[in-house]
């Protein structure tokens, strides 16, 4: 398999099941860990620490018991220590291969003699072995020590303090099952690092035939298709949107906000021109649409902080900066009110919009003329979504309409 083969894969094939990997996991936790193998991130924990709560979660709801393993099964090692060296070696070896040491060949005992000062080797008992008494070496032994005792005095037998071999410890279940686990969250925050590059290796910034420039473009979309990923979730009577035809239409007939964040790559931004042709193609002259720049959207698709550029059928603007209370309630305030302007076409004329975003300034243009600047640095970077609003003093229903989309380095 080439690694092309490979990236896609990581991007299209389903995982196997877990459980025929790890037979012994939960349900729980394979569930859990799917869930964070999700291709779509959007379909993903919103956070590792999210993931790696929920992983704790089912991970001690279904803790198994431990077992003990009873002494008897326990074998005992088919070798010996060498005391001159420490080196394993075979049982009933008589010299030892690493270092040479002299071992009598008594079943399970470790029997060395060592060198007198005359150069002869003094001789003593033998050691019983740790599996009975050896009475026949015994008895040899004894005989040749009574006829050695003739030819000259006794020395003493060196008997070096026995070394047992440390009990190998056995790798339990459980801790494969841990270690295939933390295997496996490295493996899922590897793929959250390496996701943007393999899905830019496989999905290249295609021609965009629709803008005049390419050049040092961060993002761009023509509305030909959703290669992008915009969210296309329609509600019969209440909102709707649609890509093709090299256009997103935005609808709301609800009389509330309806805004669509870029889901594609990257999809936060922080220093930034961005340019638009946008217009109000179907409903009341006091309806707005527009653009929100640095927002931090929440886990339910909500708007929490953020900067709102918004025209209206009626030749106005204003700009809002959303804010959070201590409640974590979003607010709007109005840093520039209803606000009209010859620049800004009306309802049913297109109007290209240009957004610059540098540092805390933010500069919005309107058909290549400047209408307002703005400084604020609460907030430095963030998502960019396109809305439609539909107001509650309005008639429902209010429709968008958005091409030749280019984000750009500022």
């Amino acid at each position: 398999m080439n690694g092309f083969e490979t990236c896609s894969q990581h991007l299209y094939a389903n995982p196997p099941a877990l459980h025929t990997k790890i037979p012994g996991v939960s349900q729980g936790v394979e569930q859990v860990v799917l869930k964070a193998l999700e291709k779509d991130p959007y379909r993903r924990f919103p956070t590792v620490l999210a993931f790696a709560e929920a992983l704790e979660q089912v991970s001690r709801l279904s803790q198994p018991m431990g077992t003990a393993v009873p002494p008897h099964s326990i074998q005992s090692p088919e070798t010996q220590m060498c005391p001159g060296c420490g080196m394993q070696v075979p049982l009933n070896t008589i010299y030892c291969g690493n270092c040479g040491y002299h071992m009598t060949a008594t079943i399970g005992q470790i029997q060395p003699t060592a060198r007198a000062s005359d150069g002869s080797t003094p001789q003593g008992p033998p050691i019983p072995s740790q599996y009975g008494e050896q009475q026949r070496i015994a008895s040899v032994w004894s005989t040749l020590n009574s006829v050695d005792d003739r030819i000259k005095p006794a020395q003493p037998a060196y008997t070096p303090p026995l070394r047992q071999p440390l009990p190998q410890k056995r790798t339990s279940k459980k801790t494969v099952q841990i270690v295939s686990l933390i295997l496996l969250v490295l493996l899922i925050i590897a793929g959250f690092v390496s996701y943007p590059y393999i899905n830019t290796l496989l999905h290249p910034q295609p021609d965009l035939p629709c803008l005049s420039s390419t050049q040092n473009i961060l993002f761009g979309d023509c509305f030909q298709d959703n290669r992008n990923h915009w969210d296309i979730t329609n509600v019969t009577n209440q909102f709707s949107a649609t890509i093709g035809n090299g256009s997103l239409v935005l609808e709301d007939d609800n009389n509330t906000l309806l805004a669509e964040q870029i889901r594609g790559n990257p999809h936060t931004f922080t220093d930034f021109t961005l340019n638009v042709d946008a217009v109000l193609s179907r409903g009341d002259q006091n309806n707005g649409y527009g653009v929100y720049i640095r927002s931090r959207i929440d886990t339910r698709g909500m708007f929490k902080t953020y900067y709102r550029f918004e025209l209206f059928g009626d030749g106005t603007y204003a700009i809002y900066k959303g804010n959070v209370d201590t409640n974590d309630k979003s607010t709007d305030t109005k840093l520039v009110d209803f606000t009209p302007n010859s620049a800004i076409h009306r309802q049913g004329s297109i109007n290209r919009i240009t957004i610059t975003a540098k540092g805390p300034s933010m500069t919005l243009s309107v058909n290549g003329t400047v209408v307002k600047t703005i400084t604020d640095s609460d907030y430095s970077t963030g998502e960019i979504a396109l809305f439609v609003s539909n107001l509650p003093s309005a008639a429902a229903g209010a429709q968008a309409t958005f091409t030749k989309l280019g984000i750009y380095q500022a």
